[in-house]
């Protein structure tokens, strides 16, 4: 992939423009966070962090780092898609099937991280250093926020 920092820029901008009702202090703060698991733990710990993370920020962001890390690191290969969910009110229930849904995409995404990524150092080197430019580019794009809300 040529020019990897615009694509980092490009996916920072695209995470800051999905992005609706986040203020510069939430987004400041959970970029600066992230960069903080990103270098202390790795990738993997980066992507658990997002997972449990309870604002859309964090989804909007996981998805626009995968799909970068999809690109550069998988060649596009084909993720599993989530399974159907087991039988009763998961199934019936619309919310919860969305929950358990999102819940198996961040459990497909770590399983990828850790077996393909995690196991190999120079995979490993390119996705934190990705991911952490990603997240210095999103710290610039909250400074550009209005006070309030995005």
């Amino acid at each position: 992939m040529e020019r990897l920092d615009l694509e980092c820029a490009k996916a920072a901008a695209e995470i800051t423009k999905g992005l609706r009702n986040t203020t510069k202090a939430d987004l400041t703060g959970f970029a600066q966070s992230a960069s903080t698991v990103l270098m202390a733990n790795g990738p993997y710990a980066l992507f658990l962090y997002m997972a449990a993370y309870k604002k859309s920020l964090a989804e909007e962001t996981e998805n626009r780092m995968f799909d970068l890390l999809k690109r550069l690191l998988f060649n596009n290969e084909s993720i599993p898609a989530p399974g159907e969910p087991p039988a009763g009110r998961v199934r019936e229930d619309p919310n919860r099937r969305r929950e358990w849904e999102k819940a198996e995409r961040a459990r497909i995404r770590q399983d990828m991280i850790r077996n393909h990524v995690a196991t190999d150092l120079t995979k490993l080197l390119i996705a934190r250093d990705v991911l952490q430019q990603v997240l210095v580019y999103l710290k610039y794009h909250a400074a550009l926020l209005p006070k309030e809300a995005a």
